[in-house]
């Protein structure tokens, strides 16, 4: 039985991208799930009192509700829309099973309910509203990473045929899933290579164990290398990815507390917005 894939599309630029590389991850008797969210907007609030009359009050407010109605048919019209196209896109591209979901509600409430049964997150790294902003991801992206049990893959804006995966190994439990995960993959003719990346700071060094991870992998017929280096783990992470030809960022996601990256930072975050290569990220 195949794995699960829960897909989130939109109106971005960010969408067909996101069903490519989900065509290219699936294979045959995997099920690929589109899911478009209509979101409920805030309503700006209207002060309907003072000189105007309860009649035209209640005029008003009925024109509203009409409006109302119309935009949700509409909102719902070009849901559809949208994932007709990318049901299009990604079954031109793969064998997988290719479904549809067009959900109202906001992001972290409905992963609680996929989570139940999906084995992958993908989304893209900016949606539709913050796709020509000034922020360098999407807000929903830290939501959906906390909220979900399961790996997430986060696309970048141009499609690229990935020819390596590069884990960011750090020792500790969310790297650590994402290697055996890997190691747990079909070896075939089309597997790509895994980096173990493995960055010394001078309090703690993982060399050891990640090797013992490079040994295992490579027992299953799958090519596995261990790249090890000294200094500021960020910058050599996106050194590595610039480095490696078409790779996909393997890693841990948020192993801190709100409170701590409200203060120092989160290496997930910078890691997103530096690194222009999909990533996939383990809780």
């Amino acid at each position: 039985m195949g794995n699960k894939i829960n897909v989130f599309v939109d109106g971005s630029a960010y969408s067909p991208v996101v069903c490519d590389y989900a065509a290219w991850l699936a294979s045959s008797d995997d099920q690929i799930e589109l899911v478009h969210l209509l979101e409920d907007k805030d309503k700006a609030e209207s002060n309907l009192s003072g000189a105007i009359g309860l009649g035209a009050r209640t005029n008003i407010l009925t024109q509203l509700a009409k409006l109302d109605e119309e935009r949700a048919k509409l909102e719902m019209a070009h849901g559809r829309e949208i994932l007709a196209d990318a049901k299009a896109r990604v079954s031109a591209g793969t064998g997988a099973n290719v479904t549809e979901n067009l959900r109202r509600g906001d992001l972290v409430e409905s992963i609680k309910v996929l989570d139940a049964d999906a084995d992958l997150f993908m989304i893209g790294k900016r949606g539709e509203d913050h796709q020509a902003g000034s922020s360098p991801i999407g807000s929903n992206i830290e939501a959906l990473v906390r909220a979900s049990t399961k790996p997430v893959f986060i696309a970048n804006r141009a499609f690229t045929k990935p020819q390596n995966f590069i884990v960011a190994f750090d020792g500790g439990d969310s790297s650590t899933r994402a290697l055996q995960k890997l190691e747990a993959m079909p070896v075939g003719s089309d597997a790509l290579p895994i980096t173990i990346l493995v960055v010394k700071d001078g309090v703690r060094d993982v060399s050891a164990q990640a090797q013992s991870h490079q040994t295992r992998i490579q027992a299953t017929g799958r090519s596995a290398s261990l790249l090890v280096q000294t200094g500021q783990r960020e910058e050599e992470i996106v050194k590595a990815v610039s480095q490696i030809e078409a790779p996909v960022l393997v890693m841990g996601a948020y192993g801190h507390s709100r409170i701590r990256r409200w203060f120092i930072g989160s290496t997930t975050t910078n890691m997103i917005q530096q690194c222009k290569v999909p990533l996939l990220l383990f809780r």
